[in-house]
């Protein structure tokens, strides 16, 4: 499951998700916002099964791209 809300200002948005996969049920969260400094769009996540990562993200019409990294226990 998704919820998704705008942060006070509208700058930003908040996912939080839970769901069950590979690893059994896990939970987490996502932020996307907008960079001023940067003029780009950021986003950052991490969830109960230790992946963390974050990087960018391109609107285009209705579509968005995101690009980054991430890591889970280390790797």
């Amino acid at each position: 499951s998704d919820r998704i809300q705008w942060l006070p200002g509208n700058f930003a948005i908040e996912r939080r998700f839970e769901g069950k996969g590979p690893m059994g049920t896990m939970s987490g969260l996502e932020v996307i916002a907008y960079d001023t400094a940067k003029k780009a769009y950021t986003y950052s996540y991490v969830d109960s099964t230790g992946a963390v990562g974050g990087g960018t993200a391109t609107p285009s019409g209705s579509a968005w791209t995101f690009a980054g990294s991430g890591s889970m226990g280390g790797r």
